[in-house]
């Protein structure tokens, strides 16, 4: 049943990794973009 449960984790773990990179691509966002905002201030 673990087997089963770490399968189906890494599954979805592949396919939200997939969806978020083609977001990324997308939207042309880089490493600067995520550095961008990770140094904003909070509002």
């Amino acid at each position: 049943m673990q087997n089963i449960r770490t399968l189906i984790g890494q599954y979805f773990a592949q396919r939200l990794t997939g969806l978020a990179d083609q977001a990324w691509e997308q939207q042309g966002w880089t490493a600067q973009t995520m550095r961008d905002w990770l140094n904003e201030e909070a509002q």
